[in-house]
């Protein structure tokens, strides 16, 4: 899965979560406003969205749609590659 098609689908689920989130590099705490029950329902929207699992480990650090992207990308990497989280 290229790059292009998951920020497309990212931004799909921060459209139907309606966050006002408008950028990939935007502080979603910060600039974006969202509070911990906000990155809940975003991070359960991804989760969905590409059939993964955040740990809650993880997602405490991150802090920008990038964040959620790269680890996208990491999970389905790994994943392709045959290897297991």
């Amino acid at each position: 899965m290229d790059e292009l098609k998951i920020n497309d689908r990212i931004l799909d689920v921060v459209g139907d979560l309606d966050l006002g989130i408008r950028t990939f590099d935007e502080d979603l705490k910060g600039s974006a406003g969202l509070d911990s029950l906000d990155m809940v329902e975003l991070s359960i929207g991804i989760e969905r969205e590409f059939n993964i699992i955040i740990p809650d480990a993880e997602l405490v650090n991150f802090k920008t749609l990038n964040d959620f992207k790269q680890f996208v990308m990491d999970y389905k990497s790994i994943h392709i590659n045959g290897k297991h989280i």
